[in-house]
């Protein structure tokens, strides 16, 4: 269970330039990528840890992420590392015509 929790920001004169234009193309897609490729850490699983890691990172120009940070932590260090980790082994994304960042949302839920 994701939730967007806001979108980028950037200078660009044409809507097809800005990150805005951007994020509302290929926001989605990132999002999907990034939940899809979540693995619970199993000691997490295994402690009953759940929570909620809000992170922000920048895309580049290249499709590559750059300031990759955790904005609210769930609380278990190791969740928050799980979805910094999960970011930097799914990207690069697509490319933006600038530099743009994304803010999201990754829930830890045991079912």
């Amino acid at each position: 269970h994701v939730q967007k929790s806001g979108v980028g920001s950037g200078a660009g004169s044409t809507s097809e330039k800005s990150p805005d234009a951007y994020l509302k193309e290929h926001f989605i897609y990132i999002r999907d990528k990034i939940t899809s490729s979540i693995l619970y850490p199993h000691a997490a699983r295994k402690m009953g840890w759940c929570g909620q890691v809000k992170i922000a990172f920048i895309v580049c120009e290249d499709g590559g992420v750059n300031d990759l940070r955790v904005v609210e932590s769930s609380g278990f260090g190791l969740l928050d590392r799980n979805a910094v980790d999960t970011v930097k082994k799914v990207a690069p994304f697509p490319r933006p015509p600038v530099k743009a960042e994304i803010r999201m949302a990754i829930t830890y839920q045991l079912k």
